[in-house]
């Protein structure tokens, strides 16, 4: 066991010595364990001869990046890969399920065209080639056949987003045509066996980051959605991570100290008054336990520029 780990996650002062002594060697240690973990998750895919990969996870975990990283480590195995996201199945606002508060209910597999992905996932498994739709976030209306992707005869299929692992879409098709991932924040922080971070709470500060920089959505309306983010995930998405062939550890133990000096500021704005006001006090006081780490050291692979911005896949489809 790594001296900066523990039996469920990171020791704080552990990590904050390392950043102290060596913050680029911490990185390339723990990038490097990372990519070797894809590149296992590749070697798997191809040895199963999969056409389809599911990759799933909760919110902010980071699958695009993931999913892109896993379609390179294929591409150097000579098998041609592509990535798509099931966020572009769903069906138009219009159509969408609602929650009792009137808003779309984006957490629910009904949000999603099941039979249309069902029967694209089919083609790619029979041809190697469909069309597929692409959903517009800004006006809420899905374009069918959109997009063509053509991966061949011996080619996979990335299908990423936090429905990928429902078996209402896996039950759809042949048997032993896809393999399925579950990657998610797994490790929490702690200091004398005591959580101060847990790994949920890191998932957030990731999604307030993201949304913050990427969508221009306020951290207090972050806080606002989350309960039902997670009611969402402990319904929709975890109970179906036993279902994974793979699971995958997402968290970097730098990940806090890399999104202190974004997180800290939108933190401390939210007003006093806000409902909120409780959580984001318990986040700042985490988040001051930890020596911030310079970004000049995170290389623009790594699954934590997917929330800090500058990521080499920058410009994918826009994620859950």
């Amino acid at each position: 066991m790594n001296s900066i780990t523990t039996s469920s996650g990171f020791d704080i002062d552990a990590v904050n010595a390392r950043i102290r002594r060596n913050p680029a060697g911490l990185v390339s240690e723990w990038e490097n364990r990372y990519d070797a973990i894809i590149s296992q998750a590749a070697d798997s895919a191809a040895a199963h001869k999969s056409r389809i990969i599911f990759l799933s996870g909760p919110s902010s975990s980071g699958k695009t990046t993931t999913s892109y990283k896993l379609a390179e480590a294929l591409s150097r195995l000579g098998i041609h890969a592509r990535t798509v996201s099931t966020d572009d199945f769903f069906k138009s606002r219009s159509e969408a399920p609602l929650l009792p508060n009137g808003e779309p209910d984006l957490e629910s597999i009904r949000a999603v065209d099941t039979d249309r992905l069902i029967a694209v996932l089919n083609d790619i498994i029979r041809d190697g080639k469909a069309l597929l739709p692409r959903y517009d976030f800004q006006t809420g209306v899905r374009h069918d056949g959109a997009v063509k992707v053509d991966i061949g005869k011996s080619g996979i299929l990335i299908m990423e987003g936090i429905h990928a692992l429902n078996p209402v879409i896996s039950a759809g098709l042949a048997p032993h045509s896809a393999i399925k991932v579950y990657i998610s924040v797994h490790s929490s922080f702690e200091r004398a066996e005591t959580v101060l971070l847990p790994k949920r709470w890191v998932r957030f500060l990731q999604r307030m980051v993201r949304d913050h920089r990427a969508r221009s959505i306020s951290p207090e309306t972050n806080m606002r959605l989350w309960a039902a983010v997670c009611e969402g995930e402990d319904k929709y998405i975890r109970p179906y991570a036993r279902e994974a062939d793979l699971r995958i550890d997402t968290t970097l133990p730098y990940s806090p100290s890399a999104l202190k000096s974004l997180a800290m500021p939108l933190l401390e704005k939210i007003p006093a008054e806000s409902p909120h006001r409780p959580f984001a006090d318990a986040l700042i006081s985490a988040l001051r336990i930890f020596l911030p780490i310079d970004g000049k050291h995170i290389p623009e692979t790594s699954v934590l520029r997917e929330f800090l911005g500058g990521s080499r896949y920058e410009g994918g489809h826009k994620k859950k």
